[in-house]
Order: C-alpha cells, then sequence, then structure tokens
C-alpha cells in the first residue's frame, strides 16, 4: 500500500467565523478537523490539491499521515463537504487510526 503524507496547518481555536474561513478556502486551504483515537480533536487547514488527490479514484479508503506542527497523525478521510452547485470543497473530517484497533469501512 502507498503511503500518503500531507502538510497540514493547525488552525487556532474560536478563530473560526463565516468570513475567515471563506478566506481561506479562496487560498486553496480547506478547513478540516482530525478526531478520534486517545486525542481531542484539532483543527486544521488542508491544500486543496491534496484533498484532490485523496478523493481520486480507489483512494477513498487510504490511510494517510497527517503531518503538522504538533507531530504527527494516521488517519482516514471520513466525510468530505462539498458546496450543492459548485462542488467546491467545504470541509473535511479524518479519524485517527491506530494499528491495534478494529475499524469498518463502508
Amino acid at each position: 500500500m502507498q503511503e500518503i503524507i500531507f502538510q497540514v496547518e493547525v488552525r487556532k481555536e474560536g478563530t473560526g467565523g463565516k468570513g475567515k474561513l471563506s478566506g481561506q478556502r479562496a487560498e486553496h486551504k480547506i478547513p478540516a478537523v482530525i478526531y478520534g483515537g486517545d486525542k481531542p480533536s484539532m483543527p486544521i487547514l488542508v491544500g486543496e490539491k491534496d484533498l484532490s488527490k485523496v478523493k481520486g479514484v480507489g483512494k477513498s479508503n487510504a490511510i494517510l499521515t497527517l503531518k503538522h506542527d504538533k507531530g504527527a497523525d494516521t488517519v482516514i478521510l471520513k466525510e468530505v463537504q462539498r458546496h450543492p452547485v459548485s462542488r467546491a470543497f467545504l470541509h473535511a473530517d479524518f479519524q485517527r487510526v491506530s494499528g491495534d484497533r478494529k475499524i469498518s469501512m463502508h
């Protein structure tokens, strides 16, 4: 299995808001969150091109490594929200995985 590694940026907690997030999307940075495991959830920004690579054919269930200034997380892409008309990415959810816990995929 190919290892997919992305560099992501950690968002500051409580600094969201519609205007700020829209500006980040205009810079091709998609708001996302990493959750699960034994760690608290972490808001991040992921590059639009990186997210497009993951959503490519046959990669929807790929295991990813997201590197950030707080370390790295091994994740799967759980959900992507898109604009209903333009189909542009709006938000992504990543779930942490570990080698010793069983998960089910659809």
